[in-house]
């Protein structure tokens, strides 16, 4: 596995990577060459030096200096690379230095401090808001000096390592290099790229990446850890010379995972090769993924080898032997047991290594491990002891191929909604593995191979609106540097349709309805409120095949339903409502608020997917009697019979008649679990953005057939499905008019938290500040911060009251899980024999768990094991086994849980994660937030508690299998900031369409490609350009030594809008040129005529009233590129107008209203657009509650055009200066010209805009997509 990680500057002397690492390394003397030598490094604490690894390193040092792969990493050159940028060997800076970071409240300050003293304070807050959300959106993260890509094999590829003779770790460590070696190549054939031009618009390849390798041994606790950090610069060296950074966003880390799963394969291939291994499935995840570990590899050394938990109950029996209660035992045994990583020699540790193997398994833990030999000959592949035959790419079949990218095109549909280059390369890495190969190059080619299959039935959705890229611009390949290698869209046909279908169901409008929505105002156990009357009576009355409705958190939804599932049945019938849920839990929660039947979803999809099978079966088998008896022959349906009924197969024709009867006979009187679904049904599909685009649409097929109604009901601003999703946000979009909605929160006790989970939802920071104010908001270490979340579930609970523990990830809660148990267990509140648990905790009679998968078997009355279940333990047995009752009806009788269900089903039941929270409602609720949160799971974690909903954050970023120094502690409120900015909400296939579209067609892509293009043609262009402008003296102009200056003054020339083209020659030809210097001479003729056009009030023409046009160029490559940019701009800027007028956008009130005088709408046309070009070009972000309106003191137009981001930057001033004087002159010629009547809603004055062309691939003609476009987020912030 590969993990990767940006290194920053602390700023703190001694605490950087560099001194880590350096200070790790193993005293010793000096050697040219760094080994990976066990022997060497044997009786020395600490690891080997770090080794130099790179093809970027040829570009180092001078002609009397170089470094060379392998050679030994001085401290002094680390130090100089990563920290300083600059040249191991020269100490010359590489590129530019290091930016010193400006945080963003540092930036928020500089930029309030220019806002007008004259606003109100409301006007104030507003600009304030403005300014948070551009900075947060706009601001850079600290320089990056590199990145650690730490390359760890299996934990039983380690233990192998430190268990074995010396030739088995010295294969074993030429293995994992070997590994790394290949990938680095990977990395600089594919990855390692740079950017250049303007807003680095151009993607180039680089001489290679400039790396240290470090190799370390052992994890924090001492257990065996093989590992390599893979320091790589962030400097490479583009094919003109120069020093820049990796291009990280568009190159670096999408590739992560692909490169991790190669490394995975690659290791395994050379181990196998190597010591004769063989590899095996050690467990699956929840979501489908594999965990490979080597065969033979007891169980018992894996988990001896990871001690932190044996040091957890150690450190509890010591505090308590000390005195301390309970919960003090437990603190400190949590923050005791976290050790500072610590540097022993391999000797020390070898020893320690082997005596704790003894002591697991024996004397001989690796028997049977190593040495496998091959099948022989004639044998069945796969036999016990032997090991896989390594194979070439040559001899895998196309059909082998193409059954293997069905497998992968099936697992890439089922997890997104669409996927990259670098998805389907990471998942054909994982559908080869269980395939062994003889050398990389052949798993390479076969991969490789696999990736083309699977991405020739693929669908690309990628397109959008491009002009002509130069030959300049091309690779090798053609392709343009414009657009980033492995950037392409792809997604399936099946999903664009079902998301089409969905749309198409959602405004179909012949479904079944109430004929007498009044009784809504009467129905339900309690009498819906105004707002939530409102929405089920437009969603009774719609007659949408597929309806909508959007409840936030707390606002009240099973009220709303319940009320509408009473009336519906009322006038439908018993039965005709069904409610599904994403879990079997919540389900069965869903059905008794309702009083109607409710399923899982996944189980009301099986079994009408049984239930359509067996009346096909039944149907099948009613015609193939009719055929046999009106003479049919039995050759003509025998493969279709065999298929219904097996038992078929080898019977005689003279019996098949018989056995058509006995087959139908026994299905139509086989009991059979049914999901109904009839005319004038109502299915609700509960907690709709959790709902996956595939099943959604086959419920919705299966309703349309029947003629019945789909309601999803949901919040799109909570969690999303796991697998491919975003239907429900994609159908909110899609409906132009409001979608019924439930807007009063009603879950809460303190009327403060229903407001602010609104602005939660939305995103608006300033909510930071109200939970901070209210005490809802604590931070600390990651100790710290389970501490206090176990603290108050301790104290919650004793008083009688429901708390819930929250955690970000399994392995949290799992261990939040484990600190509840032993405070119940100190009290004696659990107690008896114990068994081990799927999430590594124990359980014994008292003590509260979780079931996780559905098994209908495992049953007692009402009450069987499903997925979200929780239970009380009655009593465990010898073997593992369990008796437990439902913690919703502790009376009913106890259902007997099998061993092994429990060790891989059941958890304990005292903390949760994010997703399995939503939808519960507690009476407290403690939430862990981490840096890496996204805004929908803070919302969903801080809104389940009636009362009390605290967020407790981690400010450091420690985790316990890292072994680099800890990371320095973040301010809590930036943490949040941070976390309320990042949207982890999925976009759907055709909505990532539409954003890519959106991005390559903005203003500020094509004006960077624009300058981009201008920049290169008059730094080469004229002296290409010189031979046919000035054909008999280009030759001497370009030898005189002031052909620089010439050149320089004829971009100039261009710059202040002289069409050089024409003038050049004139001035050339007006009289005979200096001979001695012709070019010096030529130089200050041109200046002349510069001047002189510029006095004649001579202007450089501006494109969209905002970006400088170029000079036209003497290339007919670059001018046509040039030319269709500006189009672009011109269009797209006419666009961004149009359709903020026809939306009634909130700035656009800025501008005035438009004039009726046609010359004077025009200017004023044209000054909005240039308005509209610069708040494309910058990505202007309005506050939640739209534009202010402007003031007479309102000089700085912040409402309008956002913040002043720069000062200093030539293009951002002048840009700022047009966009304001054109903000102005719009306004001034609304306010003086007569005004229009108003515009019909829906419509606007009519802008010249580009015709868009439907894309034949993505199916539908889209709307103009421009960053003005209203979000979720806008309209959610315009109800706060």
């Amino acid at each position: 596995m590969i993990t990767v990680k940006r290194l920053y500057d602390t700023g703190r002397e001694g605490t950087s990577i560099v001194d880590y690492l350096i200070e790790s390394v193993a005293d010793g003397p000096g050697q040219a060459h760094a080994h990976f030598d066990g022997t060497r490094y044997y009786t020395n604490a600490g690891t080997p030096p770090g080794r130099w690894l790179g093809a970027g390193l040829d570009g180092l040092g001078d002609d009397k200096r170089h470094l060379h792969a392998g050679r030994r990493v001085g401290a002094d050159q680390l130090r100089a690379l990563i920290q300083d940028g600059a040249d191991p060997l020269t100490h010359q800076l590489l590129g530019r230095a290091f930016p010193a970071h400006v945080s963003n409240a540092d930036r928020v300050r500089a930029l309030t401090a220019d806002l007008s003293a004259h606003l109100s304070a409301d006007e104030r807050a507003a600009r304030i808001e403005q300014i948070e959300r551009q900075v947060a959106r706009t601001n850079k993260a600290k320089a990056v000096h590199g990145f650690d890509f730490t390359f760890a094999p299996p934990k039983s590829v380690s233990v192998v390592w430190a268990l074995g003779d010396a030739g088995v770790r010295e294969q074993v460590e030429a293995a994992h290099h070997d590994a790394i070696k290949h990938i680095v190549h990977m990395m600089e054939a594919d990855s390692i790229r740079t950017r250049q031009g303007a807003g680095g618009v151009v993607q180039t390849e680089t001489r290679g990446v400039v790396a240290a390798a470090f190799d370390h041994w052992d994890s924090r606790e001492g257990d065996p850890h093989l590992h390599t950090h893979l320091v790589v610069a962030n400097r490479v060296q583009g094919p003109d010379g120069a020093w820049r950074t990796l291009d990280s966003h568009g190159a670096l880390m999408p590739a992560q995972v692909a490169l991790s799963e190669a490394y995975d394969n690659h290791l395994m291939d050379a181990l196998s090769s190597r010591l004769g291994v063989e590899w095996h499935v050690r467990s699956v995840s929840r979501t489908g993924r594999e965990h490979w570990e080597i065969d033979g590899v007891d169980d018992r050394l894996l988990k001896v080898f990871s001690t932190r938990h044996a040091q957890i109950e150690a450190a509890r029996e010591e505090a308590s032997a000390d005195g301390a209660g309970h919960w003090d035992a437990d603190a400190k045994a949590w923050a005791g047991t976290r050790s500072d990583k610590k540097h022993h020699s391999l000797e020390e540790l070898t020893h320690s290594w082997r005596e704790r193997a003894r002591q697991a398994v024996g004397d001989q833990p690796l028997r049977g491990v190593t040495g496998r030999p091959l099948p022989a000959p004639g044998t069945v592949p796969g036999q016990p002891g032997t090991r896989a035959h390594p194979v070439r790419a040559a001899d895998i079949t196309d059909d082998q191929v193409a059954h293997l990218a069905g497998g992968v095109l099936v697992a890439l549909q089922s997890s997104r909604a669409h996927w990259s280059t670098w998805n389907i390369r990471a998942e054909a890495q994982r559908a080869a593995r269980r395939i062994r190969f003889e050398t990389p190059g052949q798993r390479d080619a076969f991969t490789g191979r696999l990736t083309k299959a699977v991405t020739d039935k693929c669908v690309r959705v990628d397109h959008a609106h491009t002009a002509h890229t130069p030959a300049r611009y091309r690779r090798r390949d053609g392709s343009s540097q414009f657009i980033p290698e492995n950037s392409e869209i792809f997604t399936t046909q099946v999903l664009l349709d079902a998301e089409d279908a969905l749309v198409r169901w959602s405004k179909n409008t012949d479904a079944p309805r109430l004929a007498n929505p009044q009784a809504l105002a009467s129905a339900g156990r309690r009498a819906p409120s105004a707002d939530q009357l409102a929405a089920i009576e437009a969603v009774a009355t719609s007659g949408r095949r597929l309806d909508l409705m959007v409840g936030p958190a707390g606002a009240g939804k099973t009220t709303a339903l319940s009320a509408l599932v009473e009336a519906w049945q009322a006038e439908h019938g018993a039965g005709s409502v069904t409610a599904l849920a994403p879990s079997s839990a919540a389900a069965e929660v869903l059905g008794e608020s309702l009083g109607a039947p409710a399923d899982n979803t996944a189980m009301w999809l099986t079994l009408r997917r049984a239930q359509a099978e067996r009346d096909s079966h039944m149907d099948f088998l009613r015609q193939a009697g009719a055929w046999l008896d009106h003479g049919g022959k039995v050759a003509d349906i025998r493969d279709s019979l065999a298929v219904v009924d097996p038992t078929t197969a080898g019977l005689p024709d003279r019996k098949i008649r018989a056995a058509i009867d006995t087959a139908l006979h026994r299905i139509e009187n086989t009991p059979m679990q049914t999901a109904r679904l009839e005319a004038g049904d109502l299915i609700i599909v509960d907690e709709a953005s959790m709902a996956a685009t595939i099943p959604l649409h086959e419920i919705v097929t299966q309703a349309d057939a029947a003629g019945a109604k789909v309601l999803c009901v949901g919040d799109p601003d909570q969690l999303s499905a796991v697998e491919a999703g975003g239907a429900f946000g994609m159908l909110i979009d899609s409906r132009p008019e409001s979608v019924p909605s439930l807007k009063t929160i009603h879950r809460f006790v303190d009327d403060w938290q229903g407001p602010a989970s609104l602005a939660l939802r939305a995103g608006d920071r300033r909510v930071v500040e109200t939970y901070t104010a209210r005490g809802a908001v604590q931070s600390g270490t990651q100790e710290k911060v389970l501490d206090q979340v176990h603290a108050a579930w301790a104290t919650e609970t004793a008083q009688g009251r429901t708390s819930l523990m929250v955690a970000a990830d399994n392995a949290t809660a799992a261990e939040l899980a484990a600190r509840a148990r032993t405070d119940l267990k100190a009290a004696s509140k659990v107690h008896g024999r114990e068994v081990t648990l799927a999430d590594g905790n124990h359980a014994s009679a008292g003590d509260l768990i979780v079931t996780r998968k559905n098994a209908r078997a495992l049953r007692s009355g009402r009450h069987w094991a499903h997925n979200g279940a929780t239970w009380h333990v009655q009593a465990v047995s010898a073997d593992g086994a369990m008796l437990v009752t439902p913690t919703a009806d502790p009376g009913a009788e106890a259902i007997h849980l099998p061993a092994d269900y429990v060790a891989a089903q059941v958890e304990l039941g005292y903390a949760t994660t994010i997703h399995r929270a939503q939808g519960r409602t507690v009476d407290d609720c403690h939430v862990v937030v981490t840096p890496d949160m996204g805004r929908q799971a803070l919302y969903v974690g801080m809104t389940r508690g009636k009362s009390a909903n605290i967020a407790h954050i981690v400010t450091d970023g420690v985790q316990d299998d890292d072994d680099l120094m800890p990371q320095f502690a973040q301010e809590p409120a930036h943490i949040l900031t941070d976390v309320l900015a990042r949207d982890t909400a999925p976009d759907t296939a055709r909505k990532a369409a539409d954003r890519h579209a959106d991005q390559v067609e903005s203003v500020k892509r094509l004006a960077n490609e624009y300058q981009t293009i201008a920049a290169g043609d008059a730094a080469w262009g004229w002296q290409n350009a010189l031979p046919r402008l000035l054909p008999g003296q280009a030759d001497r102009l370009l030898a005189d030594d002031y052909s620089d200056a010439l050149a320089k003054e004829l971009r100039r020339a261009g710059r202040a809008g002289l069409d050089v083209n024409t003038v050049l020659p004139a001035l050339a030809g007006a009289k005979p040129l200096n001979e001695g210097h012709p070019a010096a001479d030529l130089a200050g003729r041109v200046a002349k005529a510069r001047k002189a056009h510029t006095a004649a009030g001579g202007q450089r023409r501006l494109i969209a009233g905002l970006i400088p046009a170029a000079p036209p160029s003497a290339d007919p490559d670059i001018q046509r590129a040039l030319a269709e940019r500006e189009k672009l701009i011109t269009a797209r800027a006419g666009a961004v107008l149009h359709q903020a007028l026809a939306e009634n956008q909130p700035w656009t009130k800025d501008l005035g209203t438009a004039p009726a005088n046609a010359r004077v709408r025009s200017q004023w046309l044209e000054a909005a657009r240039t308005v509209a070009a610069y708040r494309d070009r910058y990505s202007i972000i309005d506050p939640p509650s739209g534009p202010v309106s402007a003031t007479s003191h309102d000089t700085s137009l912040e409402a309008t055009l956002g913040p002043v981001v720069s000062h200093i930057d030539p293009t951002v001033v002048e840009d700022r200066r047009r966009a304001t004087q054109a903000l102005l002159k719009a306004r001034r010629l609304s306010e003086q010209a007569p005004r229009q009547a108003a515009p019909v809603p829906g419509r606007a004055p009519v802008v010249p805009t580009m015709s868009r062309t439907p894309r034949s691939t993505v199916g539908v003609p889209q709307q103009p997509r421009t960053s003005q476009r209203p979000s979720r987020d806008q309209n959610r912030g315009r109800e706060l």
